[in-house]
């Protein structure tokens, strides 16, 4: 018997998260995010968003980022931000990390 294997997220361009907002929020460190993604993108000093990631899971694009979090150290943060084109991104993300939940606020 044939087990069905799950897809992997695949990582994107910056440019692929245009067209995305808000959706909710995740519990999770920055060290899992890390380990399941590969290292996020990093922002200017001056942005409220200092990493992000960019993901594609199926044909749902949403964002991780960890908009307004400072002063606490970016590897610190466990509040993150998810974004997305609809609530379809809390979806994906739970899809992705099946061991946490999103919320809505």
């Amino acid at each position: 018997m044939r087990t069905k294997t799950k897809p992997a997220p695949v990582r994107l361009e910056q440019k692929f998260r245009n067209g995305t907002c808000f959706q909710g929020f995740a519990d999770v460190s920055y060290a899992r995010l890390v380990e399941r993604l590969g290292q996020p993108y990093l922002s200017d000093d001056h942005s409220k968003v200092r990493v992000e990631w960019v993901v594609k899971f199926r044909d749902t694009v949403f964002t991780i980022y960890d908009y307004k979090a400072r002063p606490v150290p970016v590897k610190e943060v466990r509040d993150w931000h998810i974004g997305g084109s609809s609530d379809n991104a809390l979806w994906a993300f739970e899809e992705v990390f099946p061991e946490i939940t999103t919320c809505i606020d």
